[in-house]
C-alpha cells in the first residue's frame, strides 16, 4: 500500500499499523523507532506521526516491556530512563 499508494491519505495509517502487526509477530521493538522516523520524515502533519512519537523514546531501560506498552498506547504506564 505505502510503496504503491505514497500519497494516498491513508499511506501514514498503513505504515503504522505495518509497524504494529510486525511488531506483535515478531517482538522485535526496532521496527517501531524506524517506522516512527520514517512518518516523521514523509508524513510530518500526519496524526499517525504523533501516535508513534512513544516508538522514538532511545535509551528506555525496560524496551520489552514499557516501551512496549507505550508504543501500544498505554498512557498510565512511562519509560523512566
Amino acid at each position: 500500500m505505502v510503496a504503491q499508494y505514497g500519497d494516498s491519505p491513508f499511506a501514514p495509517e498503513a505504515m503504522y499499523w505495518r509497524a504494529v502487526v510486525q511488531y506483535s509477530a515478531t517482538q522485535d521493538h526496532t521496527v517501531l523507532g524506524k517506522v516512527a522516523e520514517e512518518l516523521r520524515s514523509k508524513y510530518p502533519s500526519s496524526v499517525w506521526a504523533s501516535k508513534a512519537v512513544p516508538w522514538l523514546h532511545k535509551g528506555c531501560k525496560y524496551p520489552s516491556t514499557v516501551c512496549r506498552c507505550c508504543a501500544l498506547g498505554c498512557v498510565r504506564i512511562r519509560c523512566k530512563s
